[in-house]
């Protein structure tokens, strides 16, 4: 594909999620004997979304919650393994020191492209590098940032989240 697809989709397009993402979450779901998520539930988020353009075609999307116990159950819906979801609450009050209330407590999906070619998505703590080799193939670099100073078994279960989720596709 080409590499334009790729920084266009983390710019802007987030109404793809719930179509696009669909058949994998069912299964994951399935598999970790979870209900079905909604597949509405984005949309459902009311008028909390924005969309940012720099310009020179680097984009910006995110939501800001209401608050920090709904960023952390809309965080949580989404992992795959309990032990994030705690590691996440237990770093909380760092985050906030660090990063201010509102981008540690009611930031939710932070999606965006730094053109040409450089891609990040903040709940899945990935970012991606987009390498064009033709016209009609593309090369993809996908890394997960996880915390060194976490324990190995929120590390490893950040990777296999990582892998699960966006670490493939």
């Amino acid at each position: 594909f080409n590499w334009k697809l790729a920084a266009d989709n983390f710019s802007w397009d987030n109404y793809h999620t719930a179509i696009s993402h669909r058949s994998a979450a069912l299964v994951r779901a399935k598999y970790l004997g979870r209900p079905a998520p909604d597949g509405n539930a984005i949309f459902g988020l009311g008028d909390s979304g924005f969309g940012v353009s720099a310009g020179n075609g680097h984009g910006l999307s995110l939501r800001l919650l209401e608050n920090e116990e709904r960023t952390l159950e809309s965080n949580s819906e989404t992992q795959r393994d309990l032990k994030l979801n705690v590691y996440r609450r237990a770093i909380q009050s760092e985050m906030r020191e660090r990063l201010g209330e509102i981008r540690a407590s009611r930031m939710l999906l932070a999606v965006g492209n730094i053109f040409p070619n450089f891609s990040f998505l903040v709940p899945r703590d990935t970012i991606r590098l987009w390498l064009p080799r033709s016209a009609t193939t593309t090369e993809v670099w996908s890394f997960l940032i996880v915390d060194k100073e976490a324990d190995l078994d929120i590390r490893d279960s950040a990777r296999v989240n990582y892998l699960q989720s966006v670490g493939i596709s």
